[in-house]
């Protein structure tokens, strides 16, 4: 007999302009979460959901949004897909819906993982100490709420792995999952033909 996870995997994708990262992002951790079933013998079903579904003036739980309803009855697991990411200038506070949400979600007894979270900062000039110092005091509301929102944290950088290490919040460090996205689609490098035109 057949088994079968359903996942909702959120991310950006769903929005008008498209990031092309955030989509690739996402398609290796769809084909790193169906190969890792596979070999157990599951069939993996996804549906997406934009991240930024969120009414940020109202966040009450109780007037959530048709798709975040649905994600508490029907999903086997919530999977936040990379973004939004750590910064210098503290805008990461816009993940603090989302967060409200998954630790509701996970209250109810779904798993619920950040997929590959990353980091940046926009001061080239800053070691990675410096921006690791900077993110973490600009960042201080979000990250002390990551481990009552998450069962799972993976991060995808060494900056984002000592930020949150620094602040307690246990997390794995895996290769970026973009480098994946190649396998979702199907794309493998093969030989030059020699009697192609260019």
């Amino acid at each position: 007999m057949t088994k079968f996870k359903h996942y909702m995997l959120a991310t950006p994708i769903g929005a008008c302009l498209n990031n092309p990262g955030d989509i690739l992002i996402a398609r290796g951790i769809e084909y790193l979460i169906g190969e890792r079933d596979r070999v157990q013998g599951i069939t993996s079903l996804f549906s997406y959901c934009n991240i930024f579904d969120v009414d940020y003036d109202n966040i009450d739980l109780s007037t959530d949004t048709l798709i975040w309803q649905l994600a508490k009855q029907r999903v086997d697991e919530v999977v936040i897909c990379g973004t939004p990411q750590f910064n210098g200038g503290g805008e990461c506070d816009r993940l603090l819906p989302i967060l409200k949400r998954t630790k509701s979600i996970r209250r109810g007894g779904i798993p619920t993982t950040y997929a590959w979270l990353g980091s940046g900062h926009t001061n080239a000039h800053l070691t990675s100490e410096e921006a690791i110092t900077e993110m973490y005091e600009k960042n201080k509301s979000v990250l002390e709420r990551l481990p009552e929102s998450f069962d799972k944290i993976i991060v995808r950088d060494n900056n984002t792995h000592e930020l949150l290490n620094r602040a307690g919040v246990k997390n794995t460090q895996y290769l970026d999952s973009v480098f994946y996205a190649h396998k979702w689609y199907r794309l493998y490098e093969t030989s030059k033909n020699s009697t192609s035109w260019y």
